[in-house]
């Protein structure tokens, strides 16, 4: 994890298991503090080439 500036965060992580990975963002409790907090997650996705 990697703090950039105030309100923002860099977190790497090795998923391996995506389907749930995106549940987090679909839980009750993700969207209640996204709505809370103006919170946008960006995902991004890196693949060996």
């Amino acid at each position: 994890m990697g703090f950039v500036r105030d309100g923002k965060v860099i977190i790497v992580a090795n998923v391996t298991d995506e389907e749930k990975f995106y549940a987090l963002f679909e839980d009750p409790r993700s969207k209640e503090f996204d709505a809370k907090f103006n919170n946008v997650d960006d995902v991004y996705k890196l693949e060996k080439m």
